[in-house]
């Protein structure tokens, strides 16, 4: 895996942290999901 790939992630669980502390910011695409 590309280091870049892993720096993506980290981005992307960064992103999710904020979601999951605002849960208003959840689209419905995952809202749905729930």
């Amino acid at each position: 895996m590309a280091a870049g790939g892993i720096r993506c992630s980290l981005r992307d669980r960064t992103r999710w942290m904020q979601v999951l502390l605002d849960p208003a910011l959840v689209p419905d695409w995952l809202g749905s999901d729930r």
